[in-house]
């Protein structure tokens, strides 16, 4: 790992965040709390990792605090610790991140009888969190040490559980050469704006990551030369957290824009039967103003689409309106408004059968197609 991670001291037991961005590890280094605490080290913008640093007081003790597991699901971490009150030598422990101020949390003992008057640690959680494996000198027969480490098994009660997690695995590719591209893919929580993992493609153009269920995301991919690219997913009704979820992903270049089809903006959300924009709706909008930005001999067209619910003229305003909003949302970004046209189709151009929700909903939808600004 380098001496930007590695010391004189000990430096041990890692663990990785799903997204293989984030390592955790036990250290003995100078600045610990106690005689060995928990650290983080995580990779820059420039892929490299940075110096660690400590986990804080909240998870560290003046004792040892050691064997980090943090789940696939991003925001559960198990260790061992001796310098809590415990029912032993160590004792195993789980944290969660907070929600609101993404802060660990006090830990929590996991109780009896996985922790006794003996070492315990090491504990290792199963991707669906119903299975822990662990490591003690424990005799369950005798209720005394054996002296040396086995390895256990038992079955996780629900409070330390971590989040549900399934997993995403995709690939990305040039949408006119089939060649397999390179590049960054973001995952993000929709209703939080949270980046939950950031991967780098494989030569193959292949992604994997751990992924927790019961929430909406969006996956978004920048690449210089490429159009940006953000799809809109909903894991709230997975139930086979065993089977990946397939994101196959095709970008255009963007001198083909023009050539293309329309862009739809999945991440754009308004209020039933309204043009204001949901706070959701920031993180599509902010990428659509980077990539102008970047592209300054480009403009751009929004185009609004309804269903065919309702009136066809309230309809047609309502999709004008939504496209509008989009266009002003760029200009208060800094877009000029000569780059920016607006149009709204409503329910002339549908996608789909409006016979049912599912396609009544693809049809309701805001797009945009790029061109090349006359000199």
């Amino acid at each position: 790992m380098g001496q930007k991670v590695n010391t004189a001291a000990w430096d041990s037991q890692p663990t990785l965040s799903p997204d293989g961005r984030r390592l955790i590890f036990s250290s003995r280094r100078l600045g610990t709390l106690g005689e060995s605490d928990l650290w983080m080290t995580w990779r820059d913008d420039k892929n490299a990792w940075v110096t660690p640093v400590n986990l804080g007081s909240e998870i560290n003790t003046e004792g040892n605090d050691e064997t980090p597991f943090l789940h696939p699901d991003g925001k559960t971490i198990y260790f061992r610790s001796d310098g809590r009150p415990g029912m032993g030598s160590f004792d195993i422990y789980f944290s969660r991140k907070d929600a609101v101020t993404g802060l660990w949390q006090t830990p929590v003992n996991i109780g009896y009888p996985i922790n006794t008057e003996n070492q315990e640690g090491g504990l290792v959680v199963s991707l669906d969190g119903t299975k822990a494996y662990y490591s003690s000198d424990m005799d369950y027969v005798t209720g005394k040490s054996r002296g040396n480490l086995d390895i256990f098994m038992f079955d996780l009660y629900d409070f330390a559980r971590p989040l549900p997690t399934t997993f995403i695995k995709g690939n990305v590719t040039d949408a006119i050469t089939g060649m397999k591209l390179e590049c960054q893919v973001s995952i993000r929580d929709v209703d939080s704006g949270e980046t939950v993992f950031v991967v780098t493609t494989h030569k193959d153009g292949s992604f994997l990551s751990g992924i927790t269920t019961g929430r909406n995301y969006a996956c978004i991919i920048q690449k210089d030369g490429y159009q940006y690219y953000a799809h809109n997913f909903d894991m709230s009704n997975i139930k086979k957290i065993h089977e990946p979820y397939y994101l196959n992903i095709a970008l255009y270049p963007i001198e083909k824009f023009p050539e293309a089809a329309p862009v739809i903006l999945r991440n754009v959300f308004f209020a039933t039967g309204s043009s204001v924009l949901l706070p959701q709706s920031k993180t599509e909008i902010s990428l659509l103003t980077d990539l102008l930005q970047k592209r300054p001999d480009m403009g751009i067209i929004i185009t609004g689409h309804t269903d065919n619910i309702g009136n066809e003229a309230d309809n047609l305003k309502l999709s004008e309106e939504r496209a509008l909003s989009v266009v002003m949302a760029l200009i208060e970004r800094g877009i000029s408004k000569d780059r920016l046209k607006s149009s709204g189709k409503g329910e002339s151009v549908p996608l789909s059968s409006n016979d049912t929700e599912e396609g009544r909903q693809k049809n309701r939808r805001t797009e945009f197609v790029l061109y090349k600004m006359k000199l």
